[in-house]
């Protein structure tokens, strides 16, 4: 799923919104011109504003997929720790019965 941000807010920018696009050139004359313009956000102007620099366009699909991972890789480690915890309190206890077992043997 691709967005887009305003490059030096990071505010998202829809289809249909207003965007300021400052333009800077040579004129005739040499001296510098500048031109704001204020231009709605179309797929074709949007381009131009990414080549421009205004907008920037990020794939959060990517970023989607890679949180997901990162989430099933908690859940994963919480579930063997968990797992850890209680063979460790089997084993514990399995200690203490082998423990009273030997001790009837004696008897």
């Amino acid at each position: 799923m691709k967005k887009y941000f305003l490059r030096g807010t990071g505010e998202e920018v829809k289809i249909g919104d207003i965007v300021a696009l400052d333009l800077e050139g040579t004129g005739e004359n040499g001296e510098k011109v500048f031109e704001h313009l204020e231009v709605k956000a179309t797929p074709a102007m949007l381009s131009l504003l990414i080549d421009e620099g205004t907008v920037e366009e990020k794939d959060l699909g990517e970023a989607i997929k890679g949180i997901k991972s990162k989430v099933e890789e908690l859940k994963n480690q919480t579930a063997e720790g968990k797992i850890s915890v209680k063979l460790d309190e089997l084993d514990k206890r399995l200690t203490e019965v082998e423990g009273i077992i030997a001790e009837w043997d004696n008897e």
